[in-house]
Order: structure tokens, then sequence, then C-alpha cells
């Protein structure tokens, strides 16, 4: 096998769900209903995000109108689901999320890449998440915590930023102890994260009502705003950051009833459930003052400082929402640490699975000791910036792939597979098996002439990544360079959807005849996602990217000295 067979092979699903030699291993246990899955994307989603963002997004740029924002990024991320929930429904025994989505059709090294940004962006948001929740926890009580660890324990210390410059005992705390639930089993897990999300709806939810209770219809027409409907687009990349973590449910396939139906269906009633509440909320903080008087910030509690009631509310919703999604991101970290050891491509003690809480033990406290040395050493705050780049990148990849597995799969040698598995295995086993026949059949192992993917349909497949790298030099551009604007918005329009077209009249794959869910309007959802996604990734800061560049070389460098010679794959291939 040469170095590009091993940079592009794809992981095969088992027929059983299991490598012959984890037969015998515990496993991850099945306890995860369909509600437990929508809050575990509610939890994740709805962090600091909506009380930091709407206030900025509502003075700076779509003032009475940041409601539409949402409303806007709502279904701008309700079409990236829906290509999350067709992988979902496609593979039903790995619980990488958009890890395994990419393995399984763009091959190790993309995925690997992809693996690595999801692990080390959820390390960070957790400390940064903490840190976070334990400023709004301090502020409360006027930072006497603070005080106290500088002045009578004197942990602090004078370093520059990035490094921290002091303990944070809360936030230290606050992480030790929801890491320490998360070993105690996934139903605790899922209780206290079930709590969480209904509480934080419900937050949300007492918000929208008090602003039309106390508020004011007047606010909401005010004639001051001049940013037309450019700046309601602006808010919406704005605030489309705080709807990221919708697909959390991905993680836990493993754990989930039903996943083939209820992780879908999880992503899709989470975004609806999600999106509501932030125009809800948005809305109230408009109808309780003008726009151009928020506070940017402390938008809510500003607004709502002359009812009491609601301003203590406004005041712990972000205490809470952080708590949810600390939650949520510990469980997702675990998992997508899990599944790269068991698939060989970091260290295999990571695959360790408990007896007895039946949860991957060791990928759990490893991920706690590496997040409180970011808590303790950095602030880690300034270095989250990464995590909205990996966040963009990984959804346009997951469109991308999609559009591979739609148009790049042998749909004759997989109905002769197909046949052949409804006669070798029992009706147990097809779930699965119709998992590998339909999107695996362009494997470097398929019959003789059957690798499609660089054959029949090499054309569909080069236009597809054609497309996705010229989007990126054109929203580079775009960026960059302000005279050039009117012709590349023109050209970026051309591009997509000339090449829509021309993919449109390309024969696409045969889907498996129980598959759940599968996304509409294919090529031109996909190519929509993908193009919306680069653009949110392209508006990073220039400091952001050094970051990411730092990471990816890091990334690179850890996968030829360990990932490549120790993927299962290469043992299996032997």
């Amino acid at each position: 096998m040469n170095i590009l067979q091993k940079l592009t092979r794809r992981q095969p699903i088992k027929v059983d769900g299991r490598n012959q030699d984890e037969n015998m291993a515990p496993n991850l246990e099945r306890k995860l209903g369909l509600a437990a899955l929508v809050f575990l994307n509610v939890s994740n989603s709805i962090g600091s995000g909506i009380y930091v963002l709407t206030g900025m997004a509502s003075k700076l740029y779509a003032g009475q109108f940041i409601s539409l924002s949402y409303f806007i990024s709502g279904i701008a991320c309700l079409l990236s689901a829906l290509c999350f929930a067709e992988f979902a429904s496609r593979i039903k025994t790995s619980s990488g999320s958009s890890y395994t989505f990419i393995y399984y059709s763009l091959g190790e090294f993309c995925a690997f890449i992809i693996g690595w940004l999801l692990f080390i962006g959820s390390l960070t948001s957790i400390a940064a998440t903490s840190i976070t929740w334990s400023e709004y926890f301090d502020s409360v009580f006027d930072h006497a915590i603070k005080n106290f660890t500088i002045e009578t324990i004197q942990a602090y210390w004078h370093l520059p930023s990035p490094f921290s410059n002091y303990l944070d005992i809360p936030a230290i705390l606050v992480t030790l102890f929801f890491f320490l639930i998360s070993l105690r089993g996934i139903q605790l897990t899922a209780f206290f994260n079930n709590i969480l999300a209904v509480l934080n709806i419900s937050l949300l939810l007492t918000i929208t009502i008090g602003g039309f209770i106390w508020g004011n219809i007047d606010n909401l027409i005010d004639t001051k705003y001049s940013n037309g409907f450019n700046g309601i687009i602006k808010g919406s990349s704005i605030v489309i950051y705080a709807y990221i973590g919708f697909e959390s449910s991905t993680f836990a396939v493993e754990e989930a009833l039903n996943p083939s139906s209820n992780v879908p269906l999880s992503m899709i009633i989470s975004i609806v459930i999600i999106m509501l509440t932030y125009c809800g909320s948005s809305l109230s903080l408009n109808l309780m003052q003008p726009f151009d008087k928020i506070d940017l910030h402390s938008s809510f509690p500003s607004a709502f400082r002359n009812v009491k009631l609601m301003y203590y509310i406004v005041t712990i919703g972000p205490i809470m929402s952080l708590i949810g999604s600390l939650v949520s991101s510990i469980f997702s970290t675990a998992r997508i640490a899990y599944t790269m050891s068991k698939d060989g491509l970091l260290f295999k003690c990571l695959s360790s699975i408990n007896a007895r809480s039946k949860i991957p033990d060791m990928a759990t406290v490893w991920s706690m000791i590496i997040c409180l040395l970011l808590i303790i050493i950095f602030d880690i705050k300034n270095l989250i910036g990464f995590t909205d780049i990996s966040g963009f990148l990984i959804y346009s990849s997951v469109a991308t792939a999609l559009l591979v597995v739609r148009y790049g799969n042998n749909t004759d040698n997989g109905n002769k597979r197909l046949n052949q598995s409804l006669t070798e295995n029992s009706p147990d086993s097809f779930e699965l098996s119709e998992d590998r026949v339909y999107l695996l059949e362009n494997d470097s192992e398929a019959e003789p002439g059957g690798n499609y993917f660089f054959k029949k349909n090499f054309i569909a497949i080069l236009l597809i990544f054609v497309l996705y790298f010229s989007n990126i030099v054109l929203f580079y551009l775009l960026n960059n360079f302000e005279s050039l604007k009117f012709f590349l918005i023109i050209s970026i329009f051309l591009l997509n959807s000339i090449f829509s077209i021309i993919l449109f009249f390309f024969e696409q794959t045969s889907s498996p005849p129980n598959l759940m869910f599968k996304v509409p309007w294919v090529p031109f959802l996909p190519i929509l996602v993908m193009t919306l996604s680069i653009y949110l990734m392209m508006v990073s800061e220039a400091t952001d990217w050094i970051l990411f560049g730092i990471l990816i070389i890091f990334c690179i460098i850890k996968y030829f000295l360990y990932g490549i010679h120790h993927s299962k794959l290469s043992s299996e291939s032997l």
C-alpha cells in the first residue's frame, strides 16, 4: 500500500458493529432516547452566546431586526443539520460525529485532521467555558473569590498573555465536578444534562415572555436603523456562533436507542427549539429598549434593570447555560478521543471502556487532566478563536463529504453486494450490513472495476473539490480586496450556480432501501451549506488563522509519526 492509498483509505462499517478482537470487550451502553439526544444538542448550543452576542449584533449591525438575523442563521444551521442527519442515518456504529463521517467518505488523512480539530477544539472550549462561568459566578459576589485567591492565598503570578495570572479556583472545581459526574456513567450525565437543558430553555422563554409584558412595541419601529438588509446579514454571521453544537448527538451514536432515526431527528428538533428561543429572547431585548441604547457588555441585565425579578433571571441565565454547555462538551470530548483511539489514530489506552459504568473512562480522565492544565496555565479565552474556523471547516467538509458519497459510489456493484448481504446475513445484522454496502462499495477492496470514486464519477468528484477550493480562494479575495467586491460576489454566485447545475445532471448513487433520512435537493442544498460555511470560516481574524495553522502543523506531524502506522486499517490490510 503506497502513501496515497494510506492517506485516502476509508473505514468500513463492521457487519456486527465491532471488530473481531473487540467481541469480548465491554461496549458503550445504549441508554439515550430521543429526548436525551435533543437535550444534549440544546445544552451544547445554548451557552453564553445568546447573552453575549445578541446585544452586540443588534446595536452594531441588525438593529431591531436581530431576531430576523437569528432566524436566518437558524435556517442556515438547519440546512447543515440535514447533511449531518443523512450521515447519521447511514452510519449507526461509531460515535465520532463528523470525524466518522469524513473517515467513511473522504479518507483517513482528512478524517484525522477533522478529528484532531474536534478534540483540541473541545478541550479548549471546555476550559474557556469553565473560565467564563467562573467570571460570571464570581461577579455575583462582586469578585470576592478572585480577590480572596489573590490577596489571601496569594495564588497569582505575573505572566504575559496568553498565560493565566492567577489560580481560577471556581473554574477548576466546576470542571473537576462535572468530569467526575461523567465518569459515573451515561445515565447520571444525561440526568444532569436534561435538567440543565430544560432550565436553560425555560430561562429563555421567561425572558421572551418578560419582554412582551414589560417591553414597548414602539422600540421595534425605531426609524434610526440605517444598515438595511446588509446589516441583518452581518448580524446573522455573528449570531450563528450561538448555534454551534447542534450536532452533539452524533457523538452519542453508540449510546443512542435507534440511532438511525433518533440522532437525525434530534438535530432537526434541537435547531427548531433553539431558533425559536433565540428569536423570542432577542425580540424581547429589542422590546425592552431601543437598539442604540443597548449595553454591549451586559445587554440583557441592563435591559431588565428596572424589573427586579427579570434582572435576577437574566443574571443567572449565563451561569446556568454555561454549565449545560460544559456538561455536553465533556461528553462529546471523551467520545471523539475514544473513537479515534479505537480506530488506532490516537493512543490505544484512550479506547478503554469501564466494565461497570460502560463509559470511555481513560478518554474522560485524560481529557479532564488536559482541561485542568489549560485552565491553570492559560487564559484560554484569548486562544479560543480558532474553534470558529474549525467549526465551519467541519460543516463545509461534511457537506462536501455528502456530495462525494452521493456521486462517488458504484450503484451496480452496491446492488450486487446488497443482494449478497440479504442472503448471507441474519435479519439482526442486516441494518448494519446495508451501511457497509452503500457507503463503502467504492473502497479499495471492492470488486474489480468497482472503484467508481476514481473511474465512472471521477469528473463529478473533481468538480466537487474544484468548487470547494475555488470558494476558499474567492472568499479570501472578497475579504481582502474591497475594490473587487462586486465582481467577486457575482463570480461566487455564478461559480456555485454553474457547478450545481452541472452536478445535477450526473447520476447519483442509489440509497439504502431502509435509509431513515435523505437530504433533498442534492447537489443544491449541500453546495449552499458548503458555501455559507466557507464564507463564515474566511471572515475570521488573522491571529485565529495563525493559531489554526499551528494546530494543523502539529496535526500533520502527529499523524505521520503515529496515526498512519497504528491505524487499524494498516493491520487489517496485512
